[in-house]
């Protein structure tokens, strides 16, 4: 009882069967490399949200008051725990740890610059929104307000939901699959 098949036969069937393996665990980890970044694609859609979101907030609140009437505007100047300097103190913070968190976060290599510009987006509308201070004095309040650049935030906002949505098309990766489809981060 020997062995009909010669040893080279053998020798290409492994080889084969190698190679094969090989193929597999490339393809198995390209998949699963893809699938990870689009996760991290996923969350920093949630980080843009967000800080359009208090872009948004910054922006309605300096509206409200520059129509304001001169009561209106020394109530909101004089008491620290006026409903609009309360949202802007939270909309300060909310955004300095956007930004603390988006500094941080390990991201593959491919998102560095997307994960630095929403960092950079934070911290202008956590910037804008944190020039009325918490405990500041009435002309402090009023210079304060008088200072915001809701353009330099929305120029930094913008430019970074823009560079996003260049790699949520490029991946597959759409922002309504994210909120409007019900996924909620």
């Amino acid at each position: 009882m020997g062995r009909n098949v010669p040893d080279w036969v053998l020798y290409i069937i492994a080889g084969v069967g190698i190679l094969l393996i090989i193929t597999g665990a490339v393809v198995l980890g390209a998949v699963w490399w893809r699938w990870r970044v689009r996760r991290y694609v996923i969350r920093l859609v949630g980080w843009c949200e967000g800080t359009q979101s208090a872009y948004r907030g910054l922006e309605e609140v300096a509206t409200r008051l520059a129509g304001a009437t001169d009561a209106e505007l020394i109530e909101f100047a004089s008491d620290s725990t006026h409903l609009d300097r309360k949202a802007l103190v939270e909309i300060a913070t909310q955004q300095a740890i956007a930004d603390e968190e988006l500094e941080t976060v390990a991201l593959p290599k491919r998102l560095w610059a997307i994960g630095a510009n929403l960092a950079a987006a934070a911290r202008a509308v956590s910037r804008e929104a944190s020039r009325v201070g918490e405990d500041a004095g009435p002309d402090a309040v009023l210079e304060g307000m008088g200072r915001i650049d809701l353009g330099s935030a929305a120029l930094a906002v913008t430019g970074a939901a823009q560079a996003l949505h260049g790699v949520c098309e490029e991946l597959g990766v759409e922002d309504r699959a994210v909120y409007g489809g019900g996924l909620y981060i």
